[in-house]
């Protein structure tokens, strides 16, 4: 990965003042690169990588703002979190479809049922909305025009990022500051995932989808943070980062699945009864969906029952880091 190849050599004991411009830069320089080759070229992966530089990005402004936020500066922390919220939004659509429609399409290859006729005229319908989708995101002013954002961006991050910042601030280790701001996240984490710790998977079904969804929105900044520095921690805390990366993960997989659910269930309701077909295919890839959802939601029961196992001993006391 880019990001992590630049940050090998990254000295977390230094202190702000020198660090966090560097470590600014080095994600801005990722999703400059990546959305501007999106901007050139639509591919599946140059959307997934784009929309990842900017949660990562996100989770950088997000996870430093009681250091950094300037909101008095025109085009300051406000401006540069808000734009990278609704660029998120903005590639949001054409990622679901996406996701769905190559969800569909991997199921139908692995399926050996001879009809597929009522799930090809999903998989289309699919397909047709993707690309509409994709037409209006390269019609969309705000996108085609991003970088002029990304220039005010980076003018924010070279010139004004540590302005009004105190010096008290500015002298403390990235190290210290760091594990000050992964210890509050740590502990909103187990705060959030303590109450699925208590249930079964049979009581786990009545958490809403919507509730678990948050709880992936809410997690992505604290898994993106730990991927920061993932190459500095003890063995131990690596292997609390990976839980935390797998959830979030898993949480992703849960929602697609939802997703296409949803889809896969309004269209049965919506268009196959106007169509003269037999349904049996669409919704044999229905329940097929639903299992594979139930499924999904028992490995995050189970890799959240396995946080206890992999937390650190004290991750105030800054033992996150290994010795330098």
């Amino acid at each position: 990965m880019l990001i992590a190849e630049k940050l090998k050599n990254f000295n977390v004991n230094k202190s702000l003042i020198y660090t966090l411009p560097e470590v600014f830069k080095i994600y801005f320089f990722d999703l400059d690169t990546k959305v501007n080759s999106l901007i050139k070229k639509y591919t599946p992966a140059r959307l997934h990588n784009s929309r990842v530089a900017a949660r990562r990005m996100e989770a950088l402004f997000i996870g430093f703002q009681d250091v950094i936020n300037n909101s008095d500066y025109k085009y300051g922390y406000d401006f540069a979190l808000d734009s990278i919220k609704k660029l998120i939004k903005t590639l949001g659509a054409s990622r679901e479809f996406e996701v769905s429609y190559n969800l569909t399409l991997k199921y139908i290859k692995s399926d050996n049922s001879k009809n597929h006729k009522a799930l090809l005229f999903f998989l289309n319908d699919l397909r047709i909305n993707k690309n509409l989708i994709l037409k209006e995101l390269y019609k969309n002013k705000y996108f085609i025009k991003y970088p002029e954002n990304l220039k005010r961006i980076n003018k924010y991050i070279d010139k004004s990022l540590l302005i009004n910042v105190s010096v008290e601030k500015l002298i403390k280790s990235f190290r210290e500051t760091y594990c000050e701001i992964i210890f509050k996240y740590f502990n909103s984490f187990l705060k959030k995932t303590k109450k699925l710790k208590l249930f079964d998977l049979g009581n786990v079904k009545k958490i809403s989808p919507e509730k678990l969804h948050q709880l992936r929105i809410d997690t992505k900044t604290f898994r993106y943070l730990l991927d920061m520095c993932s190459g500095f921690f003890t063995a131990k805390f690596e292997s609390f980062r990976e839980v935390v990366k797998n959830v979030v993960e898993k949480l992703g997989e849960y929602h697609d699945l939802v997703v296409v659910i949803d889809r896969s269930q309004n269209f049965l309701i919506d268009k196959i009864p106007f169509m003269n077909l037999p349904s049996k295919s669409l919704t044999n890839y229905l329940n097929y969906s639903i299992r594979k959802k139930d499924e999904v939601l028992s490995e995050i029961v189970n890799l959240i029952n396995s946080i206890d196992d992999n937390l650190p001993t004290d991750v105030k006391n800054l033992d996150i880091f290994q010795s330098f």
